[in-house]
């Protein structure tokens, strides 16, 4: 296993000595996608017309989609409003969450060991953990047994030898029963909405009505303590984001179409529902927050969030999820 005296940095240096604007979202004729990308859902007129729609509307920032296709997963960071692909990276898996520094770790099946991917794929380095997610500084998080653990920055070793636990188990486990009682959870997701407070999509198995079942709540926890009683679940959530600028939460539900808004303590405001969309999957934040990605069946949507959500633009590609940063 290598070990570089500075991974973490080392991995924005590579992705941005990497970018290479070889194509663009859309392919390389005008208002046609390229055969891996194409939908059936409406196209723009022009390829032409849409980056200058989104050029006027001020969208920009690096878009990051997980595109699966043949059962193997590549992630592509697109540029906005260009809609250049300005890298491809295959990686082990299509949940992933980026860096400031454009570090990419995915990996959310706990039972195999997550990864560390650069911009030209390369692997740095494997943990054992799942569902990583960056701090706003750049600190790399990710769950283990049923905790939370975090990467200094300035890590000289391998992930596995610099993780330490910042909230664990038994500190969760200490708050929690007052919902769940003593049933069996598990840690699913988790976003950070600051350096200490941390939203998690908290799992609760048992049985309701002589059937054993599931049920996914919202948790956040400033530090180590829970700030608030969760007061938000459902069946099953997924696709966990939070608006730092405006420090909401937003999470999707099987089946349903829309995205759920909280706020920084978790409990409900709203259902925000997302133009064109028949089942949201995956959502990410502009860095200014002016702006949402929402993926679903067939594409994704670059929209102004709110109620109602602002104009919106259609991209011809499916994704499984999303992020988005600034450079």
């Amino acid at each position: 296993m290598r070990r570089p005296a500075t991974w973490l940095v080392v991995g924005g240096v590579i992705l941005l000595a990497g970018v290479a604007a070889v194509e663009t979202l859309l392919g390389d004729d005008e208002g046609a996608a390229s055969p891996s990308t194409r939908a059936t859902t409406t196209q723009p007129s022009s390829q032409t017309g849409l980056i200058d729609q989104l050029e006027a509307a001020g969208a920009s920032g690096l878009l990051y989609l997980a595109v699966e296709e043949e059962a193997a997963c590549t992630i592509r960071a697109v540029r906005l409003p260009t809609l250049v692909v300005e890298s491809e990276v295959p990686a082990p898996h299509c949940s992933f969450d980026v860096a400031p520094s454009g570090a990419i770790a995915t990996g959310l099946d706990c039972g195999e060991p997550g990864a560390l991917v650069l911009a030209d794929g390369a692997v740095v380095d494997r943990f054992e953990g799942c569902s990583p997610a960056w701090k706003p500084t750049g600190e790399l998080t990710f769950l283990r047994n049923g905790g939370v653990m975090a990467v200094p920055r300035s890590c000289s070793g391998t992930v596995d030898e610099c993780a330490r636990g910042v909230l664990t188990r038994r500190e969760i486990e200490r708050d929690l029963p007052t919902l769940v009682g003593r049933r069996p959870w598990a840690v699913r997701e988790i976003a950070w909405l600051d350096e200490t407070t941390v939203a998690a999509i908290v799992r609760e198995t048992g049985r309701f009505g002589g059937f054993r079942g599931t049920t996914d709540f919202i948790a956040v926890f400033e530090g180590r303590r829970l700030a608030a009683p969760p007061s938000f679940g459902t069946g099953m959530l997924l696709g966990l984001a939070v608006d730092r600028r405006r420090r909401r939460i937003f999470v999707s539900g099987e089946g349903t179409q829309g995205v759920f808004e909280l706020d920084d303590l978790g409990a409900f405001q709203n259902m925000l529902t997302v133009p064109g969309l028949p089942e949201v999957v995956s959502v990410a934040f502009s860095p200014d927050g002016n702006w949402a990605a929402a993926a679903g069946r067939g594409s994704v949507l670059i929209f102004q969030p709110g109620d109602p959500p602002g104009r919106s633009f259609q991209l011809p590609v499916e994704a499984e999820s999303l992020a988005w940063r600034e450079p």
